[in-house]
């Protein structure tokens, strides 16, 4: 990533302008183990790839276009290795969503040190945050329940909760008091999910997405309803260390002996494979931090260092 934020900032050192030397980013609060950690870096990649589509939209230089550019494809690698690790499709959507500056900074903002990136930027500020707060496993039919400091009980009743998938021109709406993962849908990978003021569904396209009507949000969460062989012989080990170097035969042999199972996502969504935790982490509360959403396998939670 120091490698992918050098070349942008040698490009606009080399146009004359001066990158922000001020902000800094402290994950200190999301390093406190292995399943933390690795939740958070697989949203954060996602997060990376939906700010450098939607910036794009706010680059009219070539040259500082370009650099963006080289930043995107490297963290859509590290997008497909993340979901690899979380036993998830590596590549589960043909597209991907892009954000806007206040989308990005609604789950990126708890992140940042030193600044204010909304008011140096001269952009509007960040949506106020969303959590999905359910702590049993989420699959198809689940009732999805929302934390938020924009969240109050003259708005709550009539608030909507907005799902965009990748590929799709609109958000599917539902009440928030009723927001339930829908069935008869290819539904894989991540959701982005906001909660609005009313039911108008919001737009894919960043140049038409109305986002007076946003009341908090979005939220990475992962609809993991199908599993994969790589991501299942990635997370069990499976005679796999740094030195051993195997043939295509027999890397062939291991993929077709890897376990996995997974439940009719029409039935329960869930996943299994040798590696799946039997039950998630209850969410814990914290400071400032928005919990990171995973839907199939739990709300994973961000707890202070």
């Amino acid at each position: 990533m120091g490698c992918n934020t050098y070349s942008l900032d040698q490009a606009l050192s080399d146009n004359g302008d001066t990158p922000l030397s001020t902000c800094t980013f402290n994950f200190d609060p999301v390093l406190t183990d292995v399943a933390t950690m690795a939740a958070v870096a697989r949203t954060v990649e996602h997060v990376g790839v939906g700010a450098y589509l939607g910036g794009a939209d706010l680059i009219d230089d070539k040259n500082f276009l370009d650099a963006a550019a080289t930043i995107l494809t490297t963290e859509a690698r590290h997008q497909t290795f993340l979901n690899i690790i979380a036993g998830a499709t590596p590549i589960p959507q043909a597209f991907d969503v892009a954000l806007t500056p206040p989308d990005v900074l609604s789950i990126a903002g708890a992140f940042v040190t030193g600044c204010d990136p909304a008011s140096e930027l001269g952009l509007p500020p960040g949506n106020p945050p969303l959590a999905i707060t359910n702590t049993g496993p989420v699959g198809v039919g689940t009732k999805l329940e929302f934390s938020s400091p924009a969240l109050n009980g003259s708005n709550s009743a009539s608030a909507s909760c907005q799902m965009l998938i990748g590929g799709q021109a609109f958000s599917l709406s539902f009440p928030a008091d009723d927001c339930v993962v829908p069935s008869g849908l290819d539904l894989d990978g991540p959701v982005w999910i906001w909660l609005t003021t009313d039911g108008q569904p919001l737009a894919a396209d960043v140049h038409i997405r109305a986002s007076s009507q946003i009341l908090a949000g979005p939220t990475a969460a992962f609809l993991d309803l199908k599993s994969n062989a790589l991501g299942a012989l990635v997370r069990s080990g499976n005679g796999f260390n740094s030195s051993q170097t195997i043939s295509p035969s027999e890397a062939s042999s291991q993929l077709s002996s890897a376990t996995f199972t997974v439940d009719p996502p029409s039935e329960t969504g869930s996943v299994t494979d040798p590696a799946s935790p039997t039950s998630p982490p209850s969410p814990t509360p914290s400071s400032g931090v928005p919990p990171v959403s995973v839907i199939g396998v739990g709300t994973i939670p961000v707890s202070s260092a």
